[in-house]
Protein backbone atom coordinates (compact mmCIF):
# COMPACT_ATOMS: atom_id res chain seq x y z
CA UNK A 1 0.00 0.00 0.00
CA UNK A 2 1.25 3.36 -0.45
CA UNK A 3 2.65 5.04 2.18
CA UNK A 4 2.76 8.89 1.47
CA UNK A 5 -0.63 10.82 1.04
CA UNK A 6 0.81 13.38 -1.77
CA UNK A 7 1.21 9.75 -3.63
CA UNK A 8 -2.39 8.20 -2.62
CA UNK A 9 -3.82 11.43 -3.89
CA UNK A 10 -1.59 11.78 -7.45
CA UNK A 11 -2.80 7.92 -7.78
CA UNK A 12 -6.54 8.68 -6.70
CA UNK A 13 -6.23 6.02 -3.89
CA UNK A 14 -9.13 5.41 -0.97
CA UNK A 15 -6.32 4.90 1.73
CA UNK A 16 -2.77 5.26 1.97
CA UNK A 17 -0.56 3.63 5.26
CA UNK A 18 2.16 5.54 7.22
CA UNK A 19 3.22 2.16 8.99
CA UNK A 20 2.57 4.85 11.83
CA UNK A 21 0.20 4.59 14.90
CA UNK A 22 -2.70 7.02 14.99
CA UNK A 23 -3.45 9.13 18.45
CA UNK A 24 -5.56 6.46 20.02
CA UNK A 25 -2.92 3.72 19.33
CA UNK A 26 -4.45 2.09 15.96
CA UNK A 27 -2.19 0.66 13.24
CA UNK A 28 -4.05 1.39 11.02
CA UNK A 29 -4.23 3.01 6.78
CA UNK A 30 -5.36 6.50 6.66
CA UNK A 31 -8.20 8.38 4.79
CA UNK A 32 -6.07 10.04 1.71
CA UNK A 33 -9.04 12.73 1.59
CA UNK A 34 -8.95 13.74 5.56
CA UNK A 35 -5.92 11.77 6.81
CA UNK A 36 -8.07 10.18 9.38
CA UNK A 37 -7.40 6.76 10.70
CA UNK A 38 -9.95 4.05 9.09
CA UNK A 39 -10.37 2.36 12.53
CA UNK A 40 -10.77 5.56 14.72
CA UNK A 41 -13.87 6.40 11.53
CA UNK A 42 -15.00 2.81 12.10
CA UNK A 43 -15.61 2.71 15.77
CA UNK A 44 -16.74 6.58 16.04
CA UNK A 45 -19.68 5.51 13.41
CA UNK A 46 -20.85 2.82 15.53
CA UNK A 47 -21.72 4.68 17.80
CA UNK A 48 -23.80 7.31 16.17
CA UNK A 49 -26.72 8.68 17.19
CA UNK A 50 -29.67 7.98 14.21
CA UNK A 51 -29.61 11.81 13.44
CA UNK A 52 -25.70 12.23 13.43
CA UNK A 53 -26.12 8.49 11.26
CA UNK A 54 -28.80 10.25 8.97
CA UNK A 55 -26.72 13.37 8.34
CA UNK A 56 -23.82 11.44 7.24
CA UNK A 57 -25.63 9.19 5.05
CA UNK A 58 -27.18 12.53 3.32
CA UNK A 59 -23.83 13.87 2.84
CA UNK A 60 -22.55 10.71 1.48
CA UNK A 61 -25.57 11.26 -0.95
CA UNK A 62 -24.17 14.62 -1.93
CA UNK A 63 -21.10 13.69 -2.30
CA UNK A 64 -21.69 10.18 -4.73
CA UNK A 65 -24.42 12.82 -6.69
CA UNK A 66 -21.83 15.50 -7.23
CA UNK A 67 -19.06 12.70 -8.31
CA UNK A 68 -21.51 10.68 -10.56
CA UNK A 69 -20.73 11.97 -14.12
CA UNK A 70 -16.66 12.35 -13.25
CA UNK A 71 -17.46 8.04 -11.95
CA UNK A 72 -18.97 7.43 -15.30
CA UNK A 73 -16.62 8.68 -17.07
CA UNK A 74 -13.61 7.10 -15.28
CA UNK A 75 -15.50 4.14 -15.43
CA UNK A 76 -15.73 4.30 -19.10
CA UNK A 77 -12.19 5.22 -20.18
CA UNK A 78 -10.63 2.56 -17.76
CA UNK A 79 -13.27 -0.01 -19.91
CA UNK A 80 -11.83 1.37 -22.98
CA UNK A 81 -8.38 0.61 -21.49
CA UNK A 82 -8.86 -2.87 -20.61
CA UNK A 83 -11.42 -3.82 -22.94
CA UNK A 84 -9.09 -6.95 -24.41
CA UNK A 85 -8.28 -8.19 -20.76
CA UNK A 86 -11.48 -8.30 -19.91
CA UNK A 87 -12.64 -10.07 -22.32
CA UNK A 88 -9.87 -12.77 -22.55
CA UNK A 89 -10.68 -13.34 -18.34
CA UNK A 90 -13.83 -13.70 -19.10
CA UNK A 91 -13.06 -16.42 -22.21
CA UNK A 92 -10.88 -18.11 -20.16
CA UNK A 93 -13.73 -18.74 -17.24
CA UNK A 94 -14.29 -22.33 -17.16
CA UNK A 95 -18.13 -21.94 -17.78
CA UNK A 96 -17.79 -19.16 -20.42
CA UNK A 97 -18.73 -21.16 -23.42
CA UNK A 98 -22.12 -23.28 -21.14
CA UNK A 99 -23.04 -19.66 -20.24
CA UNK A 100 -22.92 -17.90 -23.79
CA UNK A 101 -24.48 -20.78 -24.95
CA UNK A 102 -27.04 -20.54 -22.35
CA UNK A 103 -27.70 -16.67 -22.84
CA UNK A 104 -27.96 -17.25 -26.70
CA UNK A 105 -30.30 -19.98 -26.30
CA UNK A 106 -32.46 -17.99 -24.14
CA UNK A 107 -32.67 -15.23 -26.27
CA UNK A 108 -33.14 -17.63 -29.42
CA UNK A 109 -36.55 -18.81 -27.41
CA UNK A 110 -37.75 -15.30 -26.53
CA UNK A 111 -37.58 -14.68 -30.37
CA UNK A 112 -39.16 -17.50 -31.54
CA UNK A 113 -42.23 -17.24 -29.02
CA UNK A 114 -42.33 -12.96 -29.66
CA UNK A 115 -42.76 -14.56 -33.44
CA UNK A 116 -46.13 -14.91 -33.85
CA UNK A 117 -46.57 -13.93 -37.52
CA UNK A 118 -44.65 -16.79 -38.79
CA UNK A 119 -47.24 -17.86 -41.90
CA UNK A 120 -47.45 -14.28 -43.21
CA UNK A 121 -46.07 -13.34 -46.19
CA UNK A 122 -46.35 -9.03 -46.08
CA UNK A 123 -44.85 -9.47 -42.34
CA UNK A 124 -41.64 -11.14 -43.43
CA UNK A 125 -40.92 -8.78 -46.13
CA UNK A 126 -41.65 -6.03 -43.74
CA UNK A 127 -38.96 -7.13 -41.71
CA UNK A 128 -36.76 -8.42 -43.97
CA UNK A 129 -36.62 -4.95 -45.27
CA UNK A 130 -35.60 -3.61 -41.95
CA UNK A 131 -32.87 -6.28 -41.64
CA UNK A 132 -31.66 -5.18 -45.33
CA UNK A 133 -32.20 -1.71 -44.37
CA UNK A 134 -29.17 -2.56 -41.20
CA UNK A 135 -26.92 -4.29 -43.67
CA UNK A 136 -26.59 -1.81 -46.44
CA UNK A 137 -25.27 0.92 -43.57
CA UNK A 138 -23.03 -1.36 -41.84
CA UNK A 139 -22.04 -1.93 -45.50
CA UNK A 140 -21.66 1.76 -45.86
CA UNK A 141 -19.12 1.86 -42.80
CA UNK A 142 -21.84 2.19 -39.73
CA UNK A 143 -21.78 -0.14 -37.13
CA UNK A 144 -25.86 -0.65 -36.63
CA UNK A 145 -28.15 -3.23 -35.38
CA UNK A 146 -32.24 -4.10 -35.24
CA UNK A 147 -33.65 -3.19 -31.54
CA UNK A 148 -36.76 -4.81 -30.49
CA UNK A 149 -38.42 -1.31 -29.27
CA UNK A 150 -40.57 -3.24 -26.27
CA UNK A 151 -37.77 -5.79 -25.28
CA UNK A 152 -38.34 -9.51 -25.74
CA UNK A 153 -36.42 -10.39 -22.51
CA UNK A 154 -37.64 -8.02 -19.63
CA UNK A 155 -39.29 -8.83 -15.95
CA UNK A 156 -41.92 -6.38 -16.94
CA UNK A 157 -43.11 -6.96 -20.20
CA UNK A 158 -42.47 -9.12 -24.03
CA UNK A 159 -42.27 -6.96 -26.86
CA UNK A 160 -43.65 -8.99 -30.42
CA UNK A 161 -41.03 -9.50 -33.68
CA UNK A 162 -43.14 -7.58 -35.15
CA UNK A 163 -41.98 -4.91 -38.04
CA UNK A 164 -43.72 -1.98 -35.80
CA UNK A 165 -41.67 -3.25 -32.71
CA UNK A 166 -38.72 -2.83 -34.80
CA UNK A 167 -35.72 -0.12 -35.28
CA UNK A 168 -32.43 0.13 -36.55
CA UNK A 169 -30.32 1.99 -34.29
CA UNK A 170 -26.74 2.26 -33.36
CA UNK A 171 -24.44 -0.63 -31.73
CA UNK A 172 -23.54 1.90 -29.05
CA UNK A 173 -27.50 2.88 -28.30
CA UNK A 174 -28.67 -0.53 -28.13
CA UNK A 175 -25.97 -1.09 -25.31
CA UNK A 176 -27.11 1.68 -23.46
CA UNK A 177 -31.21 0.45 -24.02
CA UNK A 178 -30.11 -2.88 -23.04
CA UNK A 179 -33.69 -4.67 -22.21
CA UNK A 180 -34.82 -1.34 -20.61
CA UNK A 181 -38.36 -0.85 -21.31
CA UNK A 182 -38.87 3.03 -22.94
CA UNK A 183 -42.34 4.25 -22.58
CA UNK A 184 -41.23 7.67 -24.52
CA UNK A 185 -41.13 6.01 -27.10
CA UNK A 186 -42.83 7.75 -30.08
CA UNK A 187 -44.04 3.96 -31.70
CA UNK A 188 -45.92 4.03 -27.56
CA UNK A 189 -47.40 7.44 -28.24
CA UNK A 190 -49.07 7.02 -31.15
CA UNK A 191 -46.24 8.74 -33.40
CA UNK A 192 -44.72 7.32 -36.64
CA UNK A 193 -43.76 3.15 -36.51
CA UNK A 194 -40.91 1.33 -34.88
CA UNK A 195 -38.90 0.81 -37.61
CA UNK A 196 -38.70 4.83 -38.73
CA UNK A 197 -35.37 6.87 -38.22
CA UNK A 198 -37.32 9.30 -36.78
CA UNK A 199 -38.64 7.04 -34.13
CA UNK A 200 -35.18 5.94 -32.62
CA UNK A 201 -33.23 8.97 -32.93
CA UNK A 202 -32.73 10.43 -29.49
CA UNK A 203 -32.80 7.33 -27.38
CA UNK A 204 -29.36 8.29 -25.45
CA UNK A 205 -30.66 11.43 -24.84
CA UNK A 206 -34.04 9.88 -23.56
CA UNK A 207 -31.61 7.48 -21.41
CA UNK A 208 -29.72 10.16 -19.70
CA UNK A 209 -32.87 12.08 -19.46
CA UNK A 210 -34.59 9.36 -17.14
CA UNK A 211 -31.10 9.30 -15.48
CA UNK A 212 -31.27 11.89 -13.73
CA UNK A 213 -32.27 12.93 -10.57
CA UNK A 214 -36.05 13.96 -9.86
CA UNK A 215 -37.08 13.30 -13.39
Amino acid sequence: MIRDVRMARHWNCTYYYTGRRCKNGHLSPRFTSNKACVACETIRRTVLTPEAREHLSEKQRQYDQARKDKKREYARLWYRKNKERLKTRRQAHPNYKRRMRSANEQYRKAKRNAYIYTHDIEIQRRIDEIYDRMRELNDAGGDFVVDHIIPIQNPLCCGLHVPWNLSVITRKANSVKGNDFDPDHSFLNGMEGGDSAAANGNLLERKKTRSKPGS
